[in-house]
């Protein structure tokens, strides 16, 4: 995870990753030592 002025973000590779590949993914806060509790999906495209 990189910050960039303020900003997170992560690459995730998908180059073994098919066209219509679905990506998991959910959000943790270290400040309230928190999982969001709601999965999110990205489609590569």
């Amino acid at each position: 995870m990189m910050a960039d002025n303020g900003l997170f973000y992560l690459d995730i590779s998908t180059e073994n990753k098919t066209e219509e590949s679905e990506l998991l993914f959910t959000f943790y806060w270290p400040e309230s030592g928190k999982w969001e509790g709601t999965d999110f999906s990205i489609t590569v495209k």
